[in-house]
């Protein structure tokens, strides 16, 4: 039977709506939950919750009834052409103010020249800049960090108590670096990817403590040193006590002399002052001639100290050699 008979034909309608690929493309273009290629179920996108962003930028001022109206009017799209547009409109491509060393001696030659700054617009206000979340890690290993660190040994300053008396000092040859590699390896999981980041941990390290590293030991004190060989070498706690008490009853000696010698140089400074106090000082060991290829390293050279005398009266400084 023919066409023009008003029969129908054979031929089937082709209706796209009722395929499987274009439902699960329109439920994840929409946000909904869809059974992807691989016949695994994605979930479905989730509103705001109350937890707010912390990051530098003016997130705070973002509302969470604002926060859904935006993720709303983002997902009604339903057009992924139309969600990149909506996307591109909020990203401006700047210049790198502030440029991390890399693997060249020239700006130019890095692969990137540009970054980039987001934003979103939001009714009655200007533009606001945001930024990604970053996602959470575990809070035990966090527990983790915390306890490692506190497991190094740490030590008081001798000289610096007064100006930063909850500072401690970690051994001279440790570096952040150090320690975190040191928590790599106790930690290790056999995963090829580590489980915190260098920046967490030295950022845990910055905000959860008030440590630093001692410089190299010179010109130490002969009684500090005595004491903490009888504390580290103690055979019995009554004796270790002993030793700390003698270590802290000299540590305070030093302190009221200090005192004292500020006291009494404040009084040599007042009008019709019968004190007087002069200060002598022999600062760090030279040699001479200063030279450091490796045959004057190991030959025998002049060593010669500056010795320093201060009038602190006058406020004057005489140097001799």
């Amino acid at each position: 039977m023919s066409e023009q008979d008003g029969a129908s034909t054979r031929k089937k309608i082709v209706n796209k709506t009722t395929w499987k690929k274009t439902i699960r493309k329109y439920c994840r273009n929409k946000g909904l939950s869809y059974v992807n290629t691989k016949n695994k179920e994605v979930s479905e996108k989730s509103e705001p919750s109350e937890d707010s962003c912390k990051c530098q930028f003016s997130c705070t001022c973002l509302t969470l009834e604002c926060r859904k109206k935006l993720f709303h009017d983002f997902w009604n799209l339903g057009d992924y052409n139309e969600q990149q547009i909506y996307l591109k409109n909020l990203i401006r491509l700047c210049f790198i103010n502030r440029r991390r060393l890399g693997n060249y001696e020239d700006a130019t030659e890095s692969r990137r020249q540009r970054t980039f700054k987001y934003y979103l617009i939001i009714r009655g206000m200007s533009e606001v800049q945001t930024w990604w979340k970053k996602a959470k890690t575990r809070p035990q290993w966090r527990e983790k960090i915390i306890v490692y660190i506190k497991s190094i040994p740490a030590q008081e300053s001798h000289y610096s108590r007064n100006d930063a008396p909850n500072r401690k000092y970690l051994p001279t040859e440790l570096s952040v670096v150090k320690l975190y590699k040191g928590f790599l390896e106790k930690h290790r999981d056999g995963s090829t990817k580590p489980p915190v980041s260098r920046q967490w941990f030295n950022e845990i390290f910055l905000t959860e403590f008030n440590f630093s590293f001692k410089p190299p030991r010179v010109d130490t004190c002969p009684t500090c040193d005595s004491s903490k060989i009888e504390i580290d070498t103690a055979p019995t706690e009554v004796v270790k006590d002993l030793a700390k008490q003698k270590l802290d009853f000299h540590h305070k000696q030093a302190v009221m002399a200090r005192k004292l010698m500020n006291n009494d140089g404040a009084d040599s400074k007042c009008p019709n002052s019968d004190v007087r106090v002069v200060q002598f000082d022999l600062q760090q060991q030279m040699y001479l001639p200063t030279l450091t290829h490796t045959q004057m390293y190991y030959s025998r050279q002049l060593a010669f100290v500056n010795m320093g005398i201060h009038l602190e009266d006058e406020g004057k400084g005489i140097m001799f050699l």
